[in-house]
């Protein structure tokens, strides 16, 4: 039987969890092994501290300037730009971090399978998996806003005593951390919470549509963060012009608020939006720590009663008719099946194809409030563009991850069944096709052609469909360019995407397709001809680029040496006529 809590053996128990559930965060599916975890720190931190730091020491000659031309005192509300352009670039990065993070937030049916079985209290389990997140993240967050913290809090209150430098370098390291503190406490208390309330099969459906959110709503304060920072300090300190006044509804403000408290400050609102976020990060870890025990008794049940399924029969009974619905070929059909299996089950590709639905909503998000929010009447002309462009940003972001999730591997001994049986040369590349067209664009075309078809006729949407749907056949030939393995079969060759050189390309393409083919697409719609003149053009350029795609593939599978694998040929032997040909050729060949 178990120690009592708190006993030596409970702690012993303890340590080697936490340092377990601590790795989790740093697996990696690749090569199946974990790095060292100080390692891992160093480059995390060294990645995330980056920006911030950088951003301090350019800002610190504007602030010397800024108290030369108009004193110290104003420099206080100068700076409400500065730190909240730095929380702001704090709850994005921390955003994103626990999105990758996100399958390890809580313990998951491997940790059932194993924990399940030993003679370790719930509590034990419970304490070290909290332990691991809060030493997680709050090592991460010192290591961010550490130097950072003493440089502001010395440039800020230099010239002034000791104590007002001690608390400003305290204020910006508080809330920086509290403000990291509270978004990952609410990622890992949605999850916890999610699991608790639904259990693990019910939860397994959610979970997916979760991190979309998580991306989807980081995504969204990336846009809005010039918006964010800039309109700080009219909003808050009551000057200038640029007064935005659902900012104070953002968590960033909330936090500069309790900086602005600990520095000091004397403005009400501050000390509103301080005790809002102290309201906050309390609630986000009392959910946390009350939702957590919960969540892991009933995954551990889960567990060891034999498992839920993992996803609604509905939507395996979709999946698993997708390939035949896609495709006639038996090859083809198998690499749709493990690539769509690969993409729901493995935590890489699902955050991948989750960053990208989320990028593609949070574009579109704009559009929809202005349309939402537009005066009775016709929509004018720029309105009308911005319609035409939507669904392109939505196929744009999510062909993109479709090919970034294709490219990415799974364990790589997964991909056995491929070596013994190889299929035909280009059956990777029309499975990834396939895939694309039918995830990344057929339902936005028929959901954009209907929209159309309700507020502009039958005429405009059909016009708009065959637009859109030209536009996603050509990206997919750009994507697809020398593409010919399996997807998610391949090691990962990061070098070979040589994004220093391709940059311009993809902010040009970005332009070409989210800005210049809805404009085309609405200035000629207007003409006789003017439409179908342009879809004679985009149809051109597609079948052409797809002529030069595949034979840029073409060339990738001749030059591939298929990383020296063992390659059995299990396909059907010939028929007994074409072994009886075979051998009577044979028979004429000149003996030495």
């Amino acid at each position: 039987m178990p120690d009592r809590a708190g006993s030596p053996t409970a702690v012993a128990q303890v340590r080697p969890l936490v340092e377990t559930f601590l790795a989790r965060f740093f697996e990696n599916e690749v090569t199946a092994g974990r790095t060292d975890l100080r390692h891992s720190f160093f480059w995390i931190i060294a990645v995330l501290a980056g920006p911030g730091l950088l951003g301090v020491v350019y800002r610190q000659f504007a602030w010397t300037e800024f108290v030369m031309r108009r004193g110290a005192d104003a420099l206080s509300a100068y700076v409400l730009f500065d730190k909240a352009l730095y929380l702001a670039v704090t709850f994005v990065a921390i955003g994103f971090v626990s999105a990758v993070a996100w399958p390890s937030l809580t313990i998951d049916g491997r940790d059932g399978l194993i924990l399940g079985a030993l003679p370790i209290r719930l509590r034990s389990i419970v304490a070290a998996k909290l332990g691991a997140l809060g030493i997680y993240i709050v090592v991460l967050s010192v290591g961010m806003h550490g130097l950072t913290a003493l440089l502001v809090g010395g440039a800020l209150n230099a010239g002034t005593s000791l104590e007002a430098v001690l608390r400003g370098i305290g204020a910006h390291l508080i809330a920086a951390t509290a403000l990291a503190v509270f978004v990952f406490a609410v990622a890992a208390g949605a999850q916890a919470t999610g699991l608790a309330v639904l259990g693990p099969k019910r939860f397994t459906r959610l979970s997916a549509g979760l991190q979309v959110l998580l991306v989807g709503i980081t995504t969204a304060a990336l846009i809005a963060l010039p918006t964010i920072s800039g309109s700080a300090p009219s909003t808050l300190a009551g000057v200038g012009r640029w007064r935005v006044e659902w900012i104070v509804y953002t968590p960033p403000i909330w936090f500069l608020g309790l900086y602005e408290t600990l520095s000091g400050s004397t403005l009400p609102i501050m000390h509103a939006l301080a005790r809002t976020a102290a309201l906050a990060l309390a609630l986000a870890l009392l959910t946390t720590i009350v939702a957590y025990p919960i969540a892991c008794r009933r995954v551990l049940l889960a567990t060891v009663q034999g498992g839920p399924a993992l996803s609604r029969p509905w939507l395996r009974r979709l999946m698993s008719g997708l390939p035949a619905l896609l495709t006639s070929s038996l090859p083809t059909r198998a690499a749709i099946q493990f690539a769509l299996a690969t993409f729901s089950r493995v935590s890489r590709q699902r955050l991948v194809v989750s960053a990208g639905i989320g990028l593609g909503f949070a574009a579109i998000t704009p559009i929809a409030l202005a349309w939402i929010a537009r005066a009775p009447g016709p929509p004018t002309r720029r309105m009308t563009i911005a319609l035409a462009a939507a669904p392109l940003f939505l196929i744009i972001s999510i062909v993109t991850a479709l090919r970034i999730a294709a490219a990415a591997p799974v364990e790589l001994p997964a991909r056995w069944a491929f070596a013994v049986a190889p299929a035909p040369t280009m059956t990777g590349r029309d499975a990834l096709r396939r895939i694309m067209l039918a995830l990344g664009i057929v339902p936005i075309v028929v959901i954009s052609a209907a929209f159309w078809m309700v507020q502009f006729g039958p005429t405009l949407a059909l016009g708009h469909a065959a637009v859109t749907m030209l536009s996603g056949l050509t990206l997919i030939e750009i994507q697809s360019w020398g593409v010919a393995s399996i997807p998610c079969t391949r090691p990962l060759d990061p070098g070979a995407v040589n994004l220093q050189a391709r940059w311009p390309a993809y902010v040009l393409g970005l332009v070409l397709f989210c800005g210049e083919v809805p404009r085309a697409q609405v200035a000629l719609s207007r003409l006789p001809f003017g439409l179908a003149i342009m879809l004679v053009v985009m149809t051109a350029v597609w079948l052409l680029l797809r002529r030069w795609s595949s034979a840029a593939a073409s060339i990738a599978a001749i030059s591939d040496d298929r990383d020296s694998l063992l390659l059995l040929d299990l396909s059907m032997p010939p028929p007994l006529k074409d072994l009886g040909s075979l051998f009577e050729s044979s028979k004429k060949i000149p003996r030495p």
